[in-house]
């Protein structure tokens, strides 16, 4: 029969496994943010072009189109 000692042991490396995995868990999570924010920096740098190309339109047509 398994001593008090032995089961509390188990229970420890079961204990420092679970702390393993969240470990893992939180290093892949960051991973995702750090993708995350990347991706929005060039969605913003895409709408700040497509912005800038609309205000090159909008400037072309003034100068050809009378009222606008």
């Amino acid at each position: 029969m398994p001593s008090l000692r032995d089961f509390d042991a188990a229970r420890l490396a079961d204990a420092a496994e679970d702390l393993a995995r969240a470990a893992e868990d939180l290093a892949a999570a960051a991973r995702d943010r750090e993708i995350a924010a990347h991706d929005l920096a060039i969605a913003a740098q895409d709408h700040a072009i497509a912005a800038e190309h609309r205000a090159r339109v909008a400037a072309h047509l003034a100068a050809f189109v009378p009222g606008r």
